[in-house]
């Protein structure tokens, strides 16, 4: 009976309607208005390439990405004493090094520094990573 409740007669012949049961049972999700920042995904104007400009981009990755790098002093009391560091600027490529301790695996630190740095500065093409030796990392999820 209940089966023969979620039959829906088409002009085309019979088909299921049990997804269109399921999507009706459930509230309306309209999409929510996306709010951008005017400058960028970090509230900021972008920046020219220059190295100024991307000292003050990676000082500034230290702080808004201060749990991976231990920037408080509740991270800094546990071990974790990761550090970013301008080493040069190639072109449209800027080389940084990631030297200390990191709770975030590699694979998880290099991309939102990437994407820190090539968001404040979209001229840069390329973030290349010349890590310490030393450097620890976390465990992959």
């Amino acid at each position: 009976m209940m089966a023969l409740a979620l039959m829906l007669i088409c002009a085309d012949g019979l088909r299921s309607a049990a997804p269109l049961a399921r999507t009706a049972l459930r509230p309306s999700l309209t999409p929510r208005p996306v709010r951008m920042n005017e400058g960028n995904l970090y509230g900021r104007e972008p920046l020219v390439l220059t190295w100024d400009n991307v000292e003050r981009v990676v000082e500034e990755a230290q702080t808004e990405l201060g749990t991976i790098f231990g920037s408080s002093q509740e991270n800094q009391d546990i071990g974790l004493t990761g550090a970013l560091e301008l080493v040069d600027i190639e072109g449209p490529t800027v080389i940084v090094s990631l030297s200390g301790t990191f709770w975030h695996s590699l694979d998880r630190v290099q991309p939102r520094v990437d994407n820190y740095i090539r968001t404040r500065i979209p001229e840069c093409a390329d973030v290349q990573f010349d890590n310490d030796e030393e450097c620890v990392f976390g465990q992959s999820d």
